[in-house]
């Protein structure tokens, strides 16, 4: 009895001393976000955003993207080669090879073939990849996926998350195996999935092992219980974190988004129809959000495209002098907004404000109901204010929204029409080579620009709180929240050595992305 004794008090003591305590292992990343995923399957529609943390870890495209840009990228995608015909109808595509799902079977034209008719008998597959019609085998690694017509948008929504490649194990599997299972490619498995938190796991054949063995996924709705459990689990994320009480020791990071918040000038206005009233009104309103965190390059939001794009800058003063020549509106313009959002009301009163100090007054309607139903469909509204996210990573599609005349009303919120704009749009052609296709992309911004149909004023952001080590990785705009787990690495920091830079004449940037071969 006095050995028991002696012992329990030997290990109360190394307890209470901290003796014991062993630190967070650096093979496993542990984040905190606010809501838990209801459904796994990438097929869904409309795909959960919650899920899509999971989604693209675990599963495989064949298409990828960089980070921080829109630029197609196969350096971790499943095809190891696309090759699109001069028609832009037929798209001959070569898998990697020895490339396994979560059940072990193999990455090959049969899965390929499984996965897409899966897809397209499901509202994703219809909405996100409208004109293929046809899966050709050619080879146990070589298909084709066949458009019924040219559409330039369809090598980038092959990086989608609903393009993710299923196993055909699934078919062993019950109706709804994939709410809370994988069946990816991915280096990475679901282990578990509940509504306080979810699991993945390393697959067992990979032929190398990434930095990280076991993802840890934890949530809460209320920011302070997310700061609760991030302490709790020593994680190393917290998405959204609340604006007080916040560890010192951890690093705030504000990351942009393709959100992308604009002002839509009705051109069914008389006086919105004048290209100068359009142009002075932009200036103001994008004077009053000079000083935005996040701010579009033209009309793009940052990263989508890579060309010599900037906003066109009237000045204040020259927008005031226009103004003053074609005088106030005869009535108030009529500003209409969404009422189902936070960030909307105090937008639409910034706006407002900036423009009735120049002369211009503005009524502000929430759209509620039937009746902001009923303006919308009418067209009864001089300014929207509305929010916007690419749909595709994909430039042309992104202003094609904006501008395409079928679009009126729902894409086109301005109503403009461009015989220089659709004729732009109907020219482009995936076959293109890429300084054509990037030169069309820039006529087609220059337009949006010349004719100023839209103010964009800002993007959107998202705040993490994070472990130092995860400070300098970055999320990708168009899912904010998909933290890129194959790059962390929760070694322990290195002691920064001073380094001395010498002053240099001329300094070149480089845009080289150099990427590790998909394993």
């Amino acid at each position: 009895m006095a050995y028991r004794a002696g012992l329990r008090l030997f290990i109360l003591i190394i307890l209470l001393t901290g003796l014991w305590a062993s630190p967070l292992p650096a093979d496993t990343l542990r984040l905190v976000y606010p809501k838990a995923p209801v459904s796994l399957d990438p097929h869904q529609w409309p795909l959960d955003p919650a899920a899509e943390p999971i989604i693209m870890t675990v599963y495989g495209r064949l298409m990828g993207l960089k980070d921080g840009q829109g630029q197609l990228d196969t350096s971790e995608s499943l095809a190891h080669t696309i090759r699109v015909s001069d028609d832009d109808l037929i798209y001959t595509i070569r898998l990697r090879e020895g490339v396994t799902f979560a059940d072990g079977k193999l990455v090959n034209s049969e899965a390929a073939l499984f996965t897409f008719d899966r897809l397209m008998a499901t509202e994703a597959g219809k909405t996100l990849f409208p004109h293929l019609r046809g899966f050709n085998i050619i080879g146990d690694f070589t298909f084709s996926l066949v458009l019924e017509r040219p559409w330039p948008p369809f090598m980038a929504s092959l990086a989608l998350p609903q393009a993710s490649l299923i196993s055909p194990g699934l078919g062993d599997k019950t109706a709804d195996f994939l709410q809370d299972h994988s069946l990816g490619s991915g280096r990475f498995m679901v282990e578990s999935l509940t509504k306080e938190a979810a699991t993945l796991v390393l697959k067992p054949d990979l032929p190398s092992r990434p930095k990280l063995d076991r993802v840890e996924f934890y949530y809460a709705s209320d920011p302070n219980d997310r700061l609760a459990l991030f302490t709790q689990k020593e994680a190393h994320l917290l998405v959204e974190p609340p604006y007080e009480g916040l560890p010192s020791d951890r690093v705030l990071i504000d990351a942009p988004t393709w959100e992308t918040r604009f002002l839509a000038f009705n051109v069914n206005n008389p006086y919105l129809a004048t290209l100068g009233a359009r142009e002075a009104l932009s200036a103001l309103v994008r004077a009053a959000y000079a000083g935005a965190k996040f701010k579009p390059r033209g009309p793009f939001p940052l990263g989508l495209f890579t060309g010599p794009l900037e906003p066109s800058d009237l000045g204040e003063n020259r927008a005031r002098e226009i103004i003053a020549a074609l005088g106030p509106p005869k009535v108030p313009l009529t500003l209409v907004y969404p009422s189902d959002t936070a960030w909307a009301r105090a937008d639409a009163e910034k706006i407002a404000a900036a423009l009735y100090d120049k002369g211009i007054p503005v009524n502000l309607t929430p759209l509620i109901g039937q009746a902001g139903r009923a303006i919308m469909e009418t067209g009864a509204y001089d300014l929207y204010l509305g929010s916007r996210a690419p749909v595709i990573p994909s430039p042309e599609m992104w202003l094609g929204q904006f501008l395409e005349a079928k679009g009126a009303g729902s894409g086109n919120l301005a109503n403009f029409r461009s015989s220089g704009a659709e004729e732009i749009i109907q020219g482009f052609r995936a076959s293109l080579p890429k300084d054509q296709r990037e030169r069309k992309v820039g006529d087609l911004a220059a337009l949006a620009e010349k004719e100023a149909p839209y103010a964009f004023l800002y993007q959107a952001g998202v705040r993490f709180l994070a472990d130092r080590r995860l400070a300098a990785q970055k999320t990708h705009p168009m899912w904010p929240e998909v933290w890129p787990i194959l790059s962390v690495n929760l070694n322990p920091l290195k002691p920064a050595k001073p380094v001395k830079v010498e002053p240099k004449e001329e300094v070149r940037e480089f845009n080289e992305l150099v990427a590790e071969p998909y394993e």
